[in-house]
C-alpha cells in the first residue's frame, strides 16, 4: 500500500506546486509593498554591505538578507547611515532613502526580483513536507 502512495504521490504532487510556483511570482510581479518590506529590503542590503546587524534589530536578519542578495549583486548604490543612538529606527530612515533612490518601474524591478528569492523558502518547505508525508 506504501510503495503505491508514493508511486502516485509525485505525479500529484508536482503539478501542484507548479501552479502555486505560477500563482505566486504572479502576486509577486503584481502587488505593491507589504507594510514593512520597504525598510526589511534595504535593512538586509545593509546587513550584507556593511557587515552591521543594527538596522531592524528586532527580526532574525538571515530572511532579509537573503531577500537582498539581488540588490548587494547588483550595480545599485546607496549612502548608508552611521547611527549610533539606540532610539533611532534606522531602518526606516534606510526605506526612505531607499524608496526615494529607485523610483518607477526600477523598483517594481528590483522589488520582483527581491520577492524572488523567496522561493527559495517555498521550495524548501515544499520539499520539507512532501517528505515528512511520505
Amino acid at each position: 500500500m506504501q510503495a503505491a502512495l508514493r508511486r502516485f504521490s509525485l505525479p500529484i504532487t508536482v503539478p501542484i506546486l507548479l501552479f502555486a510556483t505560477a500563482l505566486i511570482v504572479t502576486q509577486m510581479w503584481r502587488s505593491g509593498w507589504c507594510v514593512d518590506e520597504s525598510a526589511h529590503l534595504p535593512s538586509g542590503w545593509y546587513h550584507l554591505s556593511t557587515g552591521r546587524m543594527e538596522a531592524y534589530r528586532v527580526n532574525p536578519p538571515l530572511p532579509r538578507m537573503i531577500a537582498a542578495l539581488p540588490l548587494w549583486l547588483s550595480e545599485s548604490e546607496m549612502a548608508w547611515y552611521e547611527v549610533a543612538l539606540p532610539v533611532i529606527r534606522l531602518e526606516f530612515l534606510l526605506a526612505v532613502d531607499f524608496i526615494e533612490n529607485f523610483v518607477g518601474q526600477e523598483i517594481q524591478q528590483k522589488l520582483f526580483l527581491c520577492r524572488l528569492t523567496y522561493l527559495l523558502f517555498f521550495a524548501v518547505g515544499g520539499l520539507s513536507v512532501y517528505l515528512w508525508a511520505l
